[in-house]
């Protein structure tokens, strides 16, 4: 499997897991007691418990549902997998699962430049199951129009791969991420910065169009 694999394993999250997730008191994570409340939060979804920092998987701007063509390198993930929820809920699922695919092309962008190798495919899970899946397990309707729209894309790129090139990789700091990461977490800085020094932008992107899209 691809380094990049954890983002298709997202579509088996969905399908495969029935609980949805749920948020408890911040006082449940009392290892320093009331003084955590202001900047954790509990996330439990079934039997794996997320504990997120203020900030962690937030979004930045609020997408309506838009095609791929209206989509700007400036949105994350965290904004991205919500709009393709709201494509999904309007069954408008062709622009619902090319918004889900290029979030988790992001989210692979983000997750090699965060020197945290751990928090990209955690930080896309709990997205995926916070916004999309709850949409797709509403109804058969649903689930069945996502499937179909997948396998759709799946079978025909190539327009795709050129409007994913034209909007071109992430151009935001990926707060969003870095918070989520147990290394943030475990810090005391209301800033920290986790990005590689040495991180190589376009060969990645280059790399997630050739093996995430199989772009030419």
């Amino acid at each position: 499997m691809s380094k990049y694999g954890f983002v298709f394993l997202g579509f088996c999250l969905i399908f495969s897991l029935v609980s949805c997730g749920k948020t408890t008191p911040a006082s449940r994570s009392a290892a320093n007691g009331s003084e955590q409340s202001d900047k954790f939060a509990v996330i439990e979804d079934g039997r794996v418990t997320h504990i997120q920092t203020k900030g962690s998987l937030a979004s930045t701007y609020f997408v309506p549902c838009v095609g791929i063509e209206g989509v700007k390198n400036v949105f994350t993930p965290a904004d991205l997998y919500p709009t393709s929820a709201r494509c999904l809920q309007a069954k408008q699922y062709k622009r619902a699962i090319e918004l889900y695919s290029l979030a988790g092309a992001y989210a692979a962008f983000d997750g090699e430049r965060i020197a945290d190798d751990k928090v990209g495919g955690a930080a896309n899970t709990v997205l995926i199951m916070r916004h999309v899946r709850p949409v797709i397990q509403s109804s058969d309707e649903v689930r069945d129009g996502f499937v179909a729209a997948m396998e759709a894309l799946s079978a025909e790129t190539g327009s795709y791969c050129d409007a994913v090139k034209k909007i071109g990789k992430p151009n935001y700091h990926p707060e969003y991420m870095i918070r989520h990461s147990l290394q943030y977490l475990r810090s005391n800085a209301e800033s920290y910065d986790l990005l590689k020094s040495n991180f190589d932008a376009d060969g990645t992107w280059s790399h997630i169009l050739a093996n995430f899209f199989h772009c030419p």
